[in-house]
C-alpha cells in the first residue's frame, strides 16, 4: 500500500466521531392511579404499561429491547399498584454511542381487555419508521416521525412529554378495538442516572396514571 494511502486511511480513522460502548437500564417504578376507569359495569381498570427501548444513532433510530409490564388492578382508587411479576428483570441494553447520540424511551398506556391490541402495539413497535407522534400540549398539530422527535427532544429535561402517537398515519387510540389505549409519552436520555415520571391521560379523562421509572447510562 502506498504511503499517501496508509497517510489517508490514518487521517479518517483520527476523523471519525469516536463512540463510547455503553449500558442502558431502565427500571420500573409502580403505577400510580389518580382516575381510573373500565366502564359502568367493569369495575376497576386492568393497567397495562407498553416499552419500547430506542438507541438514535447515525441519524437512525434503532428499537433495542421491548416489554408489557401488566400492573394489578386498583383496589381503591386514587392509589398505585405494582407490577404483577414479582421482582421484574430490569430492561437493560449494550450500545455504541457518539456525540449527540441517544437513547428514547416510548411509553403507552393501555386499559387491557381482550389483549389483541396490547400484542399488536407490541408488535409495531419493530416498526419505528412507521411511528410519528405530535405533542398533546402543543399548539401545533404537525406529526413528527419518532426518529425526528429523538433528535429534536433534549436529553436533558426530566419530564416525559405526552404525545399522541400514530402508525402508518392512523392514531393509536382509534386503531385499538379490543382494548382501550390510554395515551402515550416519550423522552430521550443520554450517560447519568435519573428518577423519571410518565403520565398518561385518555381523552375522556377518566382515566389518569403515572408511572414512575429510574433510567442509568454507564
Amino acid at each position: 500500500m502506498k504511503r499517501s494511502e496508509k497517510k489517508r486511511r490514518r487521517q479518517l480513522s483520527v476523523d471519525a466521531p469516536k463512540k463510547r460502548r455503553v449500558s442502558a437500564t431502565v427500571v420500573a417504578g409502580e403505577l400510580e392511579i389518580a382516575r381510573g376507569h373500565d366502564g359502568i359495569v367493569r369495575g376497576s381498570p386492568e393497567p397495562v404499561v407498553v416499552l419500547g427501548l430506542y438507541s438514535y444513532a447515525g441519524g437512525n433510530l434503532s428499537l433495542e429491547a421491548r416489554e408489557i409490564l401488566r400492573f394489578a388492578s386498583p383496589r381503591k382508587i386514587p392509589g398505585s399498584v405494582a407490577v404483577l411479576v414479582p421482582d421484574p428483570r430490569p430492561m437493560r441494553v449494550r450500545r455504541s454511542l457518539g456525540d449527540g447520540e441517544r437513547f428514547l424511551l416510548l411509553l403507552s398506556a393501555i386499559e387491557e381487555d381482550s389483549g389483541v391490541d396490547v400484542a399488536t402495539f407490541f408488535q409495531s413497535l419493530e416498526s419505528p419508521q412507521m411511528i410519528s407522534a405530535f405533542l398533546t400540549e402543543a399548539s401545533d398539530p404537525t406529526p413528527y416521525l419518532l426518529r425526528d422527535l429523538a433528535a429534536a427532544r433534549n436529553p436533558e429535561l426530566t419530564d416525559a412529554l405526552r404525545c399522541s402517537l400514530l402508525f402508518d398515519g392512523s392514531l393509536m387510540s382509534q386503531r385499538c378495538k379490543g382494548d382501550d389505549f390510554i395515551a402515550s409519552s416519550f423522552l430521550t436520555f443520554e450517560v447519568g442516572e435519573s428518577s423519571r415520571r410518565a403520565r398518561f391521560v385518555s381523552e375522556n379523562g377518566l382515566n389518569d396514571w403515572t408511572l414512575a421509572f429510574d433510567l442509568r447510562v454507564a
